[in-house]
Parts: structure tokens; C-alpha cells; sequence
């Protein structure tokens, strides 16, 4: 049996992800969706149910992770579990699953701390329109977002300029109306905790160059709605630079050569996705063989392939999801070995 259990974000993505290989490999399932994002998840119970599926071979339980996603995670009959979510859940699942009567196999995407290094030749144009997407994507609630940029000193002011001319033309609103780009994020506590790290960064040293502040017009004024937020000469230690934010906030850091860029990329207990912008494809080769992530996009803003696999180093986790390497993750292997005689 599988366990599957999804974050808030893309609860409905996150979750048959995991799903469908699991089914595909001929494991029953039970999933429970974040709190937070329940009702996707019972809709698909249903549509599961109306297509005939066997009783009990998909099964969709709803309540805390404290509780519910525990006893998931302890059950005697439970193989592997499947989860999506914060580093420190990831560390309790894995911690409940070794102390269990029986140990499960853990398959964990734990968020990240993505890099981007924008080498002095690359087309600003296009790793400034990658960027944009890269941290204000689903409002910045996105495990593999680009929240850290890495800027030679020579096209530093460049690159900020362009990037801030474009965040003016962001529409912040209603997720339901066709034109907006930004809606709210999950909870007013969220953004609580985005305006406790922005505060804290300025105080230490860095310099706010684009939002920092909540959204409040129009249909956001009561709404946990923020504004896209740059922030220059970050030191890679601060913790706006080492924790996951999980917010529209970026932060940039300068570097004077190609060694001290890939050092500073890799200075974090993250390993989840990572981006390169130049036009020089050989170095980009050399430099993403020396990138400590899962994925690392050249030219390009984060994206998936169902067929490529998809998994985090370090503390985003382990194990992978998509292609056949994700459907191996529900298969266990067994050796028979037979005498004919």
C-alpha cells in the first residue's frame, strides 16, 4: 500500500503525481491532501468512485498532519509513502516511519532554495522574463522557485533595472479573473512570516530595491496578498538566503568569477533546481555537472516533463517522481532464483 500525502500549492498536480505511478505499479493508496486544499482531493475520490475503480484500491482521507498524515505514516500495512512538503515534516516522516512496526520506504520532495547564475554574456532579456516567472509563479508557493539570483558585477544595475520595469507590469488580484498573474497566498500567517524575513534581511544589511510591502488594492485590500520583492547585496549566509521564504522574495547576490558563483549557488542545505543564463553552452555544460541540484535549467525558467525525473539532493529530499524513474520508486524488486532439475 501507498501512502500519499500532498502539500497546499498545487494540491491537486502534487497529488496524482504521486498517484498514478503508484496505481501503475499495482499498489492501493491512500492519499489526504494538505488541510488547507481538501476539496480537490474529494472531487477526484468521486471521480474515481463514478469510473468503476475497485472499493479500497484508492482511498482519500482528510484531516491534520499531526494526526491523520501520523497514523498514515505508522500504519502496519503501509509500504511507501509518497509526500511533498516542508523539510521539517519530511524529518518527522521519515523519524515516525523508522520507529514503526514496520519501516516504509520514503519518497520526499522538501522544497528548496533555487539558484540562478546569470554570467555577464548571457541575453538579459530572456533571463529576466525566466526570473519573473521563476519567483512570482502561483505567488511564490512553488518548491523549485528561483528565489536566489547571482549577478556579475558588470551587469548588476542592468539586470535590476530591467527586472524591476518588468514586475510593474505584474497584475496582482482575483485568481479567477483571466488578466492577473498574482493572486493571494494560502494564509494571513504566510504572510506574516514573508514580511518577519524581509524585516529581518534590511536590518541586517540588505538593500530593499523593488516591493517589500503587502498589496493592498482594489479587491486585495483585506486579502493576504504581497508584492513582488527584490532584495540586493545579500550575503549568502543571512537566512533569507538559506531558508525557504515561500513567497514572491528574491534575493540577489553579486559575484566577481564562474568558481565563486557555482560556491555560493551551492551554499545551502538545499538541492532542489538550479538555472543558468549565458550564451557560452560548454560552460554551461561544466557548470551544471558542478550544480548540487535534481534539476538544473539552462536558458530557461523552471519547468517538468512527465518523462524527465524530478527529485531533490540534500534536504529537498530524495527519491524522484515522473518518467520510469518515479515508477520504479512503487515497484520493489525480487529476485527468484529456480532450479529446473
Amino acid at each position: 500500500m501507498a501512502a500519499i500525502i500532498a502539500p497546499y500549492n498545487f494540491p491537486l498536480h502534487l497529488l496524482t503525481r504521486s498517484l498514478a505511478p503508484a496505481l501503475a505499479a499495482g499498489n492501493t493508496c491512500v492519499m489526504k491532501a494538505s488541510s488547507y486544499t481538501p476539496t480537490t482531493t474529494a472531487i477526484m475520490a468521486e471521480i474515481f468512485h463514478e469510473a468503476g475503480f475497485p472499493a479500497g484500491s484508492v482511498n482519500v482521507i482528510h484531516g491534520l498532519g499531526s494526526t491523520v498524515g501520523k497514523a498514515m505514516a505508522s500504519h502496519r500495512d503501509v509500504d511507501v509513502i509518497g509526500f511533498t512538503g516542508s523539510e521539517q515534516t519530511g524529518r518527522e516522516l521519515m523519524k515516525i516511519s523508522s520507529q514503526s512496526q514496520v519501516i516504509k520506504k520514503c519518497i520526499l520532495e522538501l522544497g528548496g532554495k533555487g539558484a540562478a547564475i546569470v554570467m555577464p554574456d548571457a541575453d538579459l532579456d530572456i533571463a529576466t522574463d525566466c526570473q519573473v516567472e521563476g519567483f512570482t509563479f502561483n505567488q511564490g508557493e512553488v518548491c523549485c522557485a528561483i528565489t536566489r539570483v547571482i549577478l556579475h558585477n558588470s551587469i548588476y544595475d542592468q539586470y535590476l533595472k530591467l527586472l524591476s520595469e518588468k514586475l510593474d507590469k505584474i497584475k496582482i488580484g482575483d485568481p479567477l479573473d483571466p488578466e492577473t498573474r498574482m493572486g493571494c497566498l494560502i494564509s494571513e500567517a504566510q504572510v506574516n512570516k514573508i514580511e518577519s524575513y524581509v524585516k529581518t534581511a534590511i536590518e541586517s544589511g540588505a538593500k530593499l530595491v523593488y516591493g517589500g510591502e503587502r498589496y493592498t488594492e482594489g479587491v486585495c485590500k483585506d486579502g493576504p496578498f504581497y508584492r513582488p520583492t527584490i532584495l540586493g547585496e545579500i550575503e549568502s549566509q543571512m537566512p533569507i538566503c538559506q531558508e525557504e521564504v515561500f513567497g514572491p522574495v528574491l534575493s540577489v547576490i553579486r559575484y566577481d568569477n564562474l568558481e565563486e558563483a557555482i560556491e555560493i549557488a551551492n551554499d545551502t542545505d538545499f538541492g532542489l533546481g538550479a538555472n543558468i543564463f549565458t550564451e557560452n553552452l560548454k560552460a554551461a555544460y561544466r557548470m551544471a555537472q558542478k550544480l548540487n541540484a535534481g534539476s538544473v535549467w539552462v536558458n530557461l525558467p523552471n519547468g517538468m516533463h512527465m518523462a524527465c525525473p524530478f527529485g531533490g539532493n540534500k534536504n529537498s529530499g530524495m527519491g524522484r517522481e515522473y518518467g520510469t524513474y518515479g515508477l520504479h520508486e512503487y515497484l520493489k524488486i525480487k529476485n527468484n532464483m529456480w532450479r529446473m532439475h
